[in-house]
């Protein structure tokens, strides 16, 4: 099995983001760092389970560059040696708003082979993404992201979709182009509350849809196989009968974990802070025992299992079920948030062009 493990290495973050589900940070900080010695057990009982080939460690935030280089040379050694020798094989990822990447950064990221994702939401930018004295924090992601690709760090970007996003979708790839940016994807801000209502800032299904066709039709009309947008690409990919990689398209969380700060597990970073999707506490148990035990048994079962109205939907096998918060989290149970919308328009365009 691939083993796909959010490290979240801090929640500290040194912007005060907008979006809902970060406006805690504008009145609550959390310092804390995750105690390597847990990063240690983490790797050390993967690196010894038979059942696990492929093993990703995401690292996340916060800011997880908030923990400093000296930590994370530190994090590297320790996984170094906990897979030296063992059959699993290992990659690492991680997410930052850039802001904080130097040449030491960069060159970090290359020498242990990290795959590097800058979030920045395009022009508007600086509509959520502010710093923590109110300035805008749009210069300091592209003088990172500038260091970044300086030096030979292959960077994608994540954007998340607000409202000052709708109807701007071809701005949007024309700015990721202008700063080097040839691979990114997108996210819809499309938090819900603790009743599984959408929060005031949220986009709706409908916009995002729109968001996504707009996009679509700005990558088609230019032609270039080299630029990837990831939600795309899985969406037509799965239109053509290719397997998705993404967890959102696949159907289950299973493979799937979150390791948060304090050594509690969760099925994925969507369910962090909520206690009842805790699955263990990595101080407590092992990664074997949380994995074979009932509450990740239960979720995968599920998050498997699709509404009446997915399982009579024409795009099932593409769509998976969109990713499992809006099927265990959201009030309407129905919702694909915008899903349809999206397929059945990729669909009449790859009709017309042939390929199905």
């Amino acid at each position: 099995m691939s083993l796909n493990v959010v490290v979240k290495v801090t929640k500290d973050c040194n912007l005060a983001c907008r979006y809902p589900c970060y406006y805690y940070h504008l009145v609550k900080r959390d310092e804390s760092v995750l105690e390597l010695s847990v990063l240690k057990s983490l790797f050390d009982q993967v690196a010894g389970m038979p059942e696990v080939q492929k093993f990703n460690t995401v690292w996340h935030g916060g800011e997880p560059l908030l923990a400093g280089l000296h930590w994370f040379e530190k994090a590297v050694e320790i996984q170094h040696r906990s897979f030296s020798g063992s059959h699993v094989s290992v990659e690492n990822s991680i997410q930052t708003n850039g802001t904080l990447v130097d040449v030491g950064w960069a060159e970090f990221f290359v020498q242990n082979n990290f795959q590097v994702g800058v979030s920045v939401d395009g022009p508007w930018n600086d509509t959520f993404r502010k710093t923590r004295d109110n300035r805008d924090s749009l210069p300091s992601v592209l003088e990172g992201l500038s260091v970044l690709q300086n030096h030979g760090s292959g960077s994608g970007g994540l954007a998340v979709v607000t409202r000052p996003s709708l109807g701007n979708a071809s701005k949007l790839l024309d700015f990721m182009l202008s700063h080097g940016v040839n691979s990114f994807d997108i996210l819809p801000n499309s938090e819900l509350d603790r009743s599984g209502n959408p929060l005031s800032n949220s986009i709706t299904g409908d916009e995002y849809a729109d968001f996504v066709i707009e996009l679509y039709e700005a990558w088609l009309e230019l032609d270039r196989d080299d630029v990837k947008i990831r939600v795309i690409e899985q969406m037509v990919g799965a239109l053509l009968g290719c397997n998705p990689d993404l967890c959102m398209f696949c159907g289950s969380c299973d493979g799937v974990l979150c390791l948060d700060v304090n050594g509690d597990v969760y099925p994925c970073d969507e369910y962090v802070g909520d206690s009842k999707y805790i699955l263990g506490n990595l101080k407590k148990e092992t990664v074997g025992d949380i994995i074979d035990g009932e509450r990740y048994k239960e979720h995968v079962y599920l998050t498997a299992q699709l509404s009446e109205t997915c399982m009579r939907c024409g795009f099932r096998r593409s769509c998976g079920g969109n990713c499992s918060k809006f099927r265990l989290k959201s009030a309407d149970k129905n919702t694909c948030f915008g899903r349809k919308k999206i397929f059945s328009y990729m669909k009449n365009k790859l009709k017309k062009q042939g390929y199905i």
